[in-house]
Order: C-alpha cells, then sequence, then structure tokens
C-alpha cells in the first residue's frame, strides 16, 4: 500500500510537470488555443450561457447536463475545482484496479496513465472522464437504486452509454433475472419517454455531431484504414469500409472458434467485479469502435478491460492471453510515438489541395492496425460472454 501511494504521488507531480511547463504539448498532444480543459470549459460555457438565458451555440451533449445548477458563485469551482478532482479520482480509479503484484507491472501502470490517449483526455478534461467514472461505480456497485440513476443519467448525457444498461443483468447473483429485466425495462422506458420530449434537442445533436468526429488525426475507429486506402487509392470509402466490416467480423469468428474450442473463458463468474468491468468496456469500446469516428481518448475504457486480461494471463497456460497482453503493451509504446508524430508537420499544400506526409500515413496506418487487431480480440470475448447473459436471459 505504501508503495502505491508513493508512486500515486511521483505520478501526480509529472503529471503536473509536464502539464504547467508545456510539454505536453510538445511531446504528447496539440493544444486547443493554449487552453487547458477545453472540452470541460466548452460544457460549462453551455451551462452558463443556459443559465443566462442567453442564445447559445449547439450542445454537443444531452440534454439532462443543462439541469446542473449554474451561478457566479461556483463559477471557479466548476471551471478549475471540478476538473482537477475527477482527474484525481480517475486516476485513483487506474491504481486500484490495475494489479500491482511485481515491478514489472509498474510498467503497465506507467504506460497507462502517461500515453498520449490518456493525457488528451486530461489536457482536455473531457466529459468521457465521467463516463469512465460512472462505468466503475456501477460495476462496483449492488445497490440497484444508485446505479439505475447513474446509468441513466449518463446514458442521457452522452448517449454511446447505452452499453451500460447491460449492467442491470449482471448486477446482483442473488436478484432473480425477472427483476433484472423489469429494472432494465424501466430504465429504457424513462429514457425513451425523455429523448420523446427533448425529441428537438435530440435531432439537433445528431445534426451537428460531425462537431466531434476526428479526422485521421488521433482517431479510434474502425473507418481508419478505410479512410487511409480511400485517401492513397481513391477508392469508394462506403465500399472500403463494407470490405473491412467483414474482414472485422471474419477475424472475429475465427478468433471465437479458437476461444471456445480451446476452453479459455470458461468457469468465469459474470457477477465478478473483473467480468463486470470487462463486459461494460468492451460493449462500449465496441459500439464506439463500429459506429463513431472516435478521438483516441474513448481508448480509456481499455482500461478497465485490463484486469480481466491480466487475471487470465496468470491463471491460464495457454499462451494466447500472454501474447494479448503483450500485444497491448506493445501498442500502448506505440501510442508515444503516433502522438509524437502527431505534433509534427503532418500535411501541406500543393494548389490548395491537401497532401497528407508519408510518414504520417505510415503511423496512422500502424494505428489502424493495431486497433483492428484489438478490437477483434476484445470483440470475440465479448461475444462469448454476451452469449452467456442472453443464456441466463433464456434459462429464466
Amino acid at each position: 500500500m505504501l508503495k502505491k501511494l508513493i508512486v500515486f504521488f511521483i505520478f501526480g507531480l509529472i503529471l503536473i510537470y509536464i502539464i504547467n511547463s508545456k510539454y505536453v504539448y510538445i511531446y504528447f498532444v496539440s493544444t486547443v488555443d493554449n487552453i487547458i480543459f477545453q472540452d470541460w470549459r466548452y460544457y460549462i460555457d453551455a451551462l452558463k450561457c443556459k443559465a443566462l438565458g442567453s442564445v447559445c451555440d449547439t450542445f454537443n451533449y444531452g440534454k439532462i447536463l443543462f439541469y446542473l445548477p449554474y451561478f457566479n458563485e461556483i463559477d471557479y469551482f466548476y471551471n478549475h475545482v471540478a476538473p482537477i478532482f475527477l482527474i484525481l479520482i480517475f486516476y485513483t480509479i487506474i491504481f486500484k484496479l490495475l494489479p500491482l503484484n511485481y515491478n514489472s507491472d509498474y510498467l503497465l501502470l506507467f504506460l497507462v496513465c502517461f500515453n498520449p490517449s490518456t493525457i488528451l483526455l486530461i489536457e482536455r478534461a473531457n466529459i468521457d472522464i465521467i463516463v469512465f467514472i460512472v462505468l466503475f461505480i456501477v460495476s462496483y456497485s449492488n445497490i440497484y437504486l444508485i446505479n439505475y440513476v447513474l446509468i441513466n443519467f449518463i446514458f442521457l448525457a452522452k448517449y454511446y452509454p447505452v452499453t451500460f444498461f447491460i449492467n442491470f443483468l449482471i448486477e446482483n447473483k442473488k436478484r432473480k433475472i425477472n427483476k433484472s429485466i423489469f429494472l432494465l425495462s424501466s430504465a429504457l422506458l424513462i429514457c425513451f419517454l425523455f429523448l420523446l420530449i427533448n425529441h428537438n434537442f435530440l435531432i439537433d445533436f445528431f445534426n451537428n455531431s460531425g462537431l466531434s468526429k476526428a479526422g485521421l488525426h488521433y482517431i479510434f475507429s474502425i473507418k481508419t484504414l478505410p479512410k487511409i486506402f480511400k485517401y492513397l487509392f481513391d477508392l469508394n470509402y462506403i465500399f472500403l469500409l463494407v470490405i473491412f466490416l467483414f474482414l472485422f467480423i471474419y477475424l472475429v469468428k475465427k478468433i471465437y472458434e479458437y476461444i471456445t474450442n480451446s476452453n479459455l473463458l470458461l468457469n468465469l463468474d459474470l457477477f465478478s467485479l473483473n467480468l463486470k468491468l470487462f463486459i461494460i468496456a468492451t460493449n462500449t469500446l465496441l459500439f464506439c469502435f463500429l459506429i463513431f469516428s472516435n478521438y483516441f481518448y474513448r481508448e480509456i475504457f481499455l482500461i478497465l478491460t485490463i484486469p480481466l486480461i491480466y487475471e487470465l494471463k496468470k491463471n491460464n497456460k495457454n499462451i494466447f492471453f500472454k501474447s494479448f497482453y503483450f500485444f497491448i503493451l506493445l501498442r500502448y509504446c506505440f501510442l508515444f510515438l503516433y502522438g509524437f508524430i502527431l505534433l509534427q508537420k503532418t500535411q501541406y499544400h500543393i494548389n490548395e489541395i491537401r497532401i497528407y506526409t508519408n510518414i504520417f500515413l505510415g503511423f496512422t496506418f500502424l494505428k489502424g492496425l493495431f486497433d483492428f487487431v484489438l478490437m477483434s480480440v476484445l470483440t470475440s470475448m465479448i461475444v462469448f460472454f454476451n452469449i452467456k447473459i442472453i443464456n441466463l436471459i433464456n434459462a429464466k
């Protein structure tokens, strides 16, 4: 415990130093108008605008966030204290969850805490931090009323956490499945009614969702490789996307068959903390990976899958999970190079036509390939667990 506290304190000092010294913008991520916590301030500015009754720009989150109070006396707390407090909770969860049994485990901890995708999330104080914290709480807690409120709130705040509703089915081992289905159904109904009442706001959100799409920079999506091939060979983007989707399904199928034939995931308790974290986090990652052009800070949910992967690596003699664990470490190491390349000159213009540099395209291709393989393995595992949950419902 003492060693953990010392490392936590040291990591905190490093984080403060690289942000205050602006090294974060030299080695990790690009700046947005030299304003730290830019995404968080976007939300607070919108909340302030709404409270003052002014004409506001399109709000790129769910309307339920407007129900949080705002007045001048708490402006400093919202803008300065709240994001730091959330970041502190975020890192505390990481230190609690990641195994630190051996000195080599601290390498993983360092890579998780300081890789560019995590640093980008922290530097911008994106609301995905709150989603991450809520995911941890609902997985850890068996108090259904708390989970009920949090899941409804976070879905209505960001929409993509629709995957969190699965928690009702694996929340409490002692609860009858009929009650779990009732809680799930009633939560969905409440959210549907809220969205129906505020349908104009929802339409505006999706009409303007392009404001938050990643291009080829800082991207985490199945769309990465199709975008690169479209740029290089001027092929039809939809055609390429379909091809890569079929390749993804084929690879998932092959890995799934290997996992099931080797009995690698048998006898795991669906209601254990590590597996609940894995199920919700991986379903969330998969949903975002397939649907959106995400900024790569959404990869933070990968952190919540590591405890189970580490457990499987440790307790399973098969080399599969040891190799996958090493792959995750390698990918985190690669992100440092990828992030640094993005800080260099990545494009130029000839006759007003944008030309990407070869080194940028090469590293972005590798990033897309790493993501493709990572999500193929995780998807093959989550398919196995989702089927177990479906069987649990059918056995009622």
